[in-house]
């Protein structure tokens, strides 16, 4: 799911840009928005749940900590791999998100009344599943939107630069820069701002 739309995009471009240049846009917003992705480590809103398996080497005590954003969860199977033996927990019954009171999740608890504890019966890879919402959030914030369309206008405006060129400012004639070679401060401090920071590293 796109963070901007062609539409959004024209429009911080040119009042009269016409529907022509939609593919190039669309293909643009894609380039930005797996920059913005990749330089912060994140995916930041999904729209349908995803099962992905977290692995028991990432428990420490109670907690499971996880390797991705989480903001929305469905169902967690402990012991995922173990067939009969597998376990559906209930939020606030077995476990909570943590943090408490705001997404993304960065970990799952095991409340100690509910006696649980993390476990797996073959592979520790398999160890438990999680259903959810596997990103920062449902919807983009607004200014990761804002990042992806100024990002996506930045190369919109140098798509003529090659060779050499495409690592200088772009100037007139008379020596006038009117579109500087490097990526848009903006741009630059929403992926400082939203950098995630891996437990793993």
């Amino acid at each position: 799911m796109a963070y901007c739309t062609a539409s959004a995009l024209r429009a911080y471009l040119s009042d009269d840009m016409g529907l022509e240049h939609d593919d190039l846009l669309t293909d643009l917003i894609e380039r930005a928005q797996q920059i913005i992705d990749t330089q912060t480590g994140r995916t930041f809103e999904a729209d349908a749940d995803t099962t992905r398996y977290v692995d028991y080497a990432h428990v420490d005590g109670s907690t499971l900590y996880l390797d991705a954003d989480l903001c929305s969860i469905t169902s967690v199977v402990n012991n995922a791999d173990g067939g009969a033996a597998a376990e559906t927990l209930e939020v606030d019954k077995d476990y909570i998100p943590l943090p408490r009171h705001e997404t993304p999740y960065y970990a799952i608890k095991l409340l100690a009344s509910s006696g649980r504890a993390w476990k797996y019966t073959n592979d520790p890879e398999n160890a438990v599943s999680i259903t959810g919402r596997w990103a920062y959030s449902t919807t983009a914030p607004a200014d990761v939107v804002q990042a992806c369309i100024v990002l996506a206008g930045w190369m919109y405006r140098r798509r003529d630069a090659i060779g050499t060129d495409a690592d200088r400012p772009l100037a007139t004639g008379d020596g006038v820069v009117i579109l500087d070679a490097s990526v848009p401060s903006l741009v630059k401090d929403v992926i400082r701002r939203y950098r995630r920071v891996s437990l793993w590293d």
